[in-house]
């Protein structure tokens, strides 16, 4: 303690002395050594002093930029976060103090991220995937270890075993070695072994393939494109199946082995994709496909919902009639393809067997929410005699099922089970007297929504399904219900509005959207969407209590709030202050009117707006004196 307060007393005297021996000679100099000037976190430095000055007043500031407060006689000092420091060395002499500074670069990178590809003869190849590091420390786990530079691709060869692990640790020039390290393990082959293709799936535009891959080595999935195959895409290794989207057919797929080290290859066999379709006439089902183009074929399998109807091992049959079949009955339909080494699965392929010609659908339908009600209004076309109306429903992304079914002679049809807030579509088709189903027409509802956007409202609104032409009409309501204005008419295209008036008609306004058909009378309203301002609470995150005028109190600012109450609370969770009122502050006395210790504090507020939004937050502040 004694000598603390020496060198605290004469540091206090340095700037005196720096006056009182400007005119000395300055040669000897401050001069300090430290093992390391860049490294990772957590960097511990030792400094030495080199210096031929007198040693025995010598402190060190190892964060001079940030804390120039703060020093030590120590020579040693771990830095725990990252960035850029200044180690500053005084030394007080009887002639003024000497410095000497250094910079210290001190970082915290992620850990290096590399990829391991497996080859013959148990070779293996290192990628490093990115990363700061300017170079990097392999360690192949064998004794064997070297150092590559962030572009490098080493490749490893193995004298015996079965897997691998290796280790890679990031590297800084001229820093020290503490930074982070990754390791991976990963399987060793002898030989590149062929890929086997075992099922094809092709549905939708899509197609779904499985497949075994022996080891742990790059494969690439090829697809046949004019007559000679393109490679589309690399498999991660543990891939069992994958999916191609966009896809049509027939094509045909393979997956080649690659030896990444020496470029040999090794081909699969070969799985090709056909497309079915269905039909129905007179009580009879025709599914048809296109050739099996690939290599292999054994036989065709046709498949009827799930059950096989028999097998041809002529490839040349591309169509099945199916008589047994039940009118207004659906059926769907695959053709499976055996191959030598695999299968091929068609699309499925549905149809509803019918007996005659299909009857037109119905006309100008469209759904509108009127009361909180989904009204579905339509038109029976001239010349058809309906028997029924069936009505699906779908909500929001779910799937169409079953609503109810209406008289023929209907026009018109109310849900009071919709949701105003969620996209109500739904389909209605029209069954003739004969049982034949016309084809389903689909509308759906338009929702609103929005939010204010800093002074004005920002109004949404989903595409509306139904009338072939139409236009949007903006309705602008006030919270008594009297309209206030009307925006349009805007062209389908436009699902979005930006009000700039709103901020001039109160705090709230309340928005529907009007679509007009222009080749009927035809009107569909959306639900009611109310934009209103958000309840805003400010709280400080310290203030000063010290009565010089300048945050001396805490205070909590709010807009259009109905019930409001706050506590605050010391650290041992004693309320210390509260109150039902936003506008009474604290001013940092506690009871009696003793003054609150310096120290942080826990405020805790529950409150709520004229909209009956609730604000229930905790946090933190800070009481400086």
């Amino acid at each position: 303690m004694q000598q603390l307060q020496s060198v605290i007393y004469k540091l206090i005297l340095l700037p005196f002395l720096l006056l009182l021996f400007t005119h000395i000679s300055w040669a000897q100099q401050a001069c300090f050594d430290s093992d390391f000037v860049k490294g990772c976190v957590p960097l511990t430095v030792n400094v030495t002093n080199c210096s031929s000055l007198p040693r025995d007043n010598v402190i060190y500031f190892f964060d001079f930029v940030n804390n120039p407060n703060e020093f030590s006689e120590n020579t040693t000092f771990t830095y725990e976060t990252e960035g850029v420091y200044i180690i500053r060395q005084l030394i007080g002499t009887a002639n003024g103090p000497r410095e000497f500074t250094q910079t210290i670069e001190v970082l915290n990178p992620a850990a290096p991220r590399f990829s391991l590809i497996t080859c013959a003869n148990r070779t293996v190849q290192v990628q490093i995937d990115g990363g700061t590091y300017d170079k990097y420390l392999v360690n192949y786990g064998d004794g064997t270890e070297e150092t590559i530079f962030p572009s490098d691709v080493p490749t490893h060869t193995y004298a015996a075993g079965n897997s691998a692990t290796i280790t890679v640790k990031g590297l800084f020039d001229n820093a020290a070695n503490n930074c982070s390290e990754t390791t991976q393990t990963t399987n060793l082959i002898e030989n590149l072994a062929p890929a086997q293709l075992t099922n094809l799936q092709f549905s939708g535009g899509s197609v779904q393939l499985d497949f075994n891959l022996p080891t742990d080595t790059e494969y690439m999935l090829e697809v046949k494109s004019g007559g000679s195959y393109q490679t589309v895409q690399t498999i991660g290794a543990g891939s069992s199946s994958l999916t191609l989207n966009g896809q049509s057919a027939p094509t045909c797929y393979r997956i080649k082995a690659v030896d990444a080290c020496t470029g040999t290859e090794q081909i699969s066999n070969e799985l090709c994709s056909m497309e079915m379709t269905a039909t129905s006439s007179a009580k009879i089902n025709t599914a048809t496909w296109s050739v099996y183009t690939g290599n292999g074929f054994v036989f065709y399998e046709v498949v009827r919902d799930g059950v096989s109807l028999g097998q041809f091992g002529n490839d040349n049959i591309t169509t099945f009639t199916d008589e047994q079949v039940v009118c207004q009955q659906e059926y769907c339909y695959q053709v499976v393809i055996n191959t030598n080494e695999g299968s091929s699965t068609t699309n499925q392929a549905c149809v509803t067997t019918t007996s005659s010609t299909q009857p037109l659908s119905v006309n100008q339908f469209y759904v509108s929410v009127e009361a909180n009600i989904g009204v579905l209004r339509w038109q029976v076309p001239n010349g058809v005699e309906a028997s029924k109306i069936i009505v699906e429903k779908a909500e929001g992304a779910g799937s169409f099922s079953a609503l109810a079914e209406v008289a023929g002679e209907e026009t018109q049809f109310a849900d009071p089970t919709i949701d105003p807030t969620v996209v109500n579509c739904y389909q209605i088709s029209l069954v003739d007297d004969c049982g034949n189903t016309a084809a389903p027409e689909t509308s759906c509802t338009v929702v609103v929504s929005g939010e204010k956007v800093n002074q004005d409202n920002q109004v949404n609104w989903t595409e509306f399904q139904g009338f072939a032409d139409f236009n949007y009409i903006i309705e602008i309501y006030d919270d008594a219900g009297e309209l206030l204005r009307e925006e349009g008419p805007l062209t389908p295209v436009d699902i979005r509005f930006l009000d700039f008036f709103s901020n001039l008609e109160g705090n709230a306004q309340t928005y529907r959207i009007r679509v007009e058909d222009e080749q009927s009378d035809g009107i569909s309203f959306s639900n009611f969407h109310r934009i209103t301002d958000p309840n805003i609470i400010k709280v400080p995150d310290a203030f000063t209590p010290n009565d010089d005028g300048l945050n001396d109190t805490f205070d909590v600012v709010g807009s259009r709030i109905t019930s409001f109450r706050i506590d605050i609370f010391n650290r041992w969770g004693t309320v210390v202050f509260g109150s039902d009122d936003m506008n009474v502050s604290w001013d940092g006395t506690l009871k009696g009117g003793k003054k609150a210790p310096k120290n942080p504090y826990t405020w805790v507020i529950k409150a709520e707006d004229e909209s009956g939004a609730t604000f229930n937050e905790k946090g933190t502040l800070l009481l400086l004196r």
